[in-house]
């Protein structure tokens, strides 16, 4: 029967021949066009930044030697290159890698294949299995008797309608592919169900046929497919070179070749089968194609792309191009921002700062000049009572004594001009205690001690009783406030009015206890006391009398107009305590 294949040695012979006879023309016009300036091989045709296109030459150092500089905030490069159209011969094989970022090359184009059809009883196909392989295999050294095999294992399961599998190794599915892939000792098993044992359905360890030695030599059970026959070789291996292994070597970009098995290696299995492939191989396999390449978040540094032109098994030919750049920190990480960024948050505060102390300072002396201005106007106030009023009851007092003396001979005039006199008196009383009261020379708590020292002397001493006094030899330096003197003057007064008219006190004992931020003021005296649970039931029943009714009131209105507090301790028949508990504010504050 004649075969599609069966004059496939000359075809190949031919073929080799015009192939050898192109690449020496063209080896001749390489020399004979030397003068020309030479095309680079590889060319870079697009540079983007998260998308965003970036010009070429600037991805080119300078003359400095300074490369392009690209923030670290940007999260993607990508970089497209490939072959350049005006370069004589195109390479054969192109692989790239990131220098500074990482050390092994990555080859281009798509794999080489294992492959395993499925055909049912009718020869229709029913499923398939792919292992593809890529890049170099590990240990290669660019050299197949130098190079270590790697086994090989997989595992596969027959599909439904199944009836044979046949085994297809192409150079690629993309004529782009080119490389070289080497496997031997190919073995495929039945593994074994519940009620059946392993068998083995075929072993190849490929010294079986026509003229091995030879590259184009024939394998019992293979034969050559694709549109370049010669692709398919066989390649010697192992120690001096005397075992034989089934190859593929694509060194055609535009072509591709495959080892395809016949019908004596076809498998027979049945849908279900567990089938177990085992195979050593070897391989270094790439392509010639425009490719883009893309890489993220890469950390700061120096970097260089390097693209260069391969053999067909991997070794450098020479030619490269480079793309070099620099990744550095985002201008606000960077060290003179973040001086400057330090140096203007260091103003900044410290204007700020100089601000709010100044804004402190101008209320501060704001607050004072108001405070001394009020001050002065107390001041004048108090003296204008004192120098206009205080005349003028002394002009009374002085009209009262002339009246006296010439109305000697007329008693009926003596009441009348007595009244005159106290009610003088008590008039100078009350208008010095208001100029007291506003005199802001006065608004200290040692002169408040001094007045109401005095001023219970007087009345005591008047009433004819005894008076003890219980104070600090040293005083604190306290402001009180006008209101906070007058509101505890005119309630002590109240309280010494009682204990001499109510209470029929002989004794009365006044003292002042300090403490970290109020004083107590307090007056005992030794009078009738009274019962001050009757007090509270009775204080709206019955008339004002002592600390009854409106007295009783009268004393805690005073208080608390100051924020004060008031306390009476009193028992019938033992005196009576009235405690007087005054806060001391805080000084003033601008704010």
């Amino acid at each position: 029967m004649f075969h599609p294949l069966a004059n496939w040695r000359n075809v190949v012979v031919v073929g080799a021949a015009f192939a050898l006879a192109g690449r020496l023309s063209g080896t001749a016009a390489g020399q004979e066009s030397t003068g020309e300036p030479r095309a680079p091989a590889i060319q870079f045709t697009s540079f983007l930044v998260d998308g965003q296109q970036r010009l070429l030459e600037a991805a080119q150092p300078s003359p400095a030697g300074i490369p392009l500089r690209i923030s670290q905030g940007h999260q993607k490069l990508q970089f497209k290159f490939g072959p350049t159209t005006a370069f004589k011969r195109r390479p054969v094989r192109l692989r790239y890698r990131l220098e500074g970022y990482e050390t092994g090359w990555h080859d281009m184009g798509d794999p080489m294949r294992f492959v395993i059809h499925f055909r049912d009883s009718q020869d229709v196909p029913v499923g398939s299995a792919d292992f593809p392989v890529h890049g170099d295999s590990p240990g290669w050294t660019g050299k197949v008797a130098t190079s270590p095999f790697i086994e090989r294992h997989e595992q596969v399961t027959v599909p439904d309608r199944c009836h044979n599998a046949r085994i297809w190794i192409p150079s690629g599915g993309n004529p782009d592919t080119v490389g070289i892939y080497v496997i031997d000792d190919l073995k495929v098993t039945r593994l074994a169900h519940s009620n059946q044992s392993v068998e083995v359905l075929l072993t190849d360890d490929f010294e079986t046929g026509r003229e091995l030695d030879n590259p184009l030599g024939d394998l019992d059970g293979w034969i050559r497919d694709g549109t370049s026959l010669s692709i398919a070789q066989i390649v010697k291996t192992g120690r001096g070179a005397q075992d034989h292994a089934l190859a593929l070597i694509d060194d055609a970009p535009d072509r591709f070749g495959a080892w395809d098995a016949d019908d004596k290696k076809l498998l027979h299995v049945n849908p279900g089968d567990r089938l177990l492939f085992e195979w050593k191989e070897m391989y270094s396999i790439g392509g010639c194609r425009s490719e883009t390449v893309t890489y993220e978040n890469l950390p700061v540094g120096d970097y260089r792309l390097v693209v260069c032109t391969a053999s067909v098994y991997g070794l450098a030919q020479g030619d490269e191009s480079a793309m070099a750049f620099r990744v550095v920190l985002p201008f606000y990480r960077q060290g003179w921002f973040q001086g400057v960024g330090l140096l203007f948050v260091g103003g900044l505060l410290a204007g700020s700062v100089r601000y709010a102390v100044w804004r402190r300072l101008r209320r501060r002396i704001q607050h004072l000049d108001f405070q001394n201005l009020m001050e002065k106007e107390r001041s004048r106030i108090a003296q204008d009572i004192h120098d206009d009023l205080g005349t003028r009851l002394t002009r009374i007092s002085l009209i009262r004594e002339a009246v006296c003396r010439d109305a000697q001979d007329s008693p009926k005039l003596t009441p009348g001009l007595d009244e005159i006199r106290s009610t003088a008196m008590e008039m100078t009383r009350a208008l010095d205690e208001i100029v007291w009261a506003v005199d802001p020379q006065q608004d200290s708590l040692e002169s408040l001690v001094s007045y109401l020292v005095c001023s219970a002397q007087d009345l005591l001493g008047m009433a004819g009783v005894k008076c003890r006094l219980s104070f600090p030899v040293k005083l604190p330096p306290w402001v009180l406030f006008p209101d906070v003197r007058h509101n505890l003057f005119l309630a002590f007064n109240e309280v010494l009015n009682n204990a001499i008219k109510h209470a029929r006190a002989t004794e009365v004992h006044i003292g002042l206890d300090l403490e970290p931020s109020q004083f107590v003021l307090w007056i005992t005296d030794n009078g009738r006391g009274f019962d001050q649970a009757v007090l509270a039931a009775e204080a709206t029943a019955m008339p004002p009398s002592r600390f009854r009714g409106s007295g009783l009131s009268y004393l805690r209105t005073r208080l608390e107009k100051i924020k004060g507090k008031l306390e009476i301790h009193s028992q019938p028949g033992q005196g009576t305590k009235v405690v007087f508990v005054v806060p001391v504010p805080p000084p003033a504050s601008p704010n």
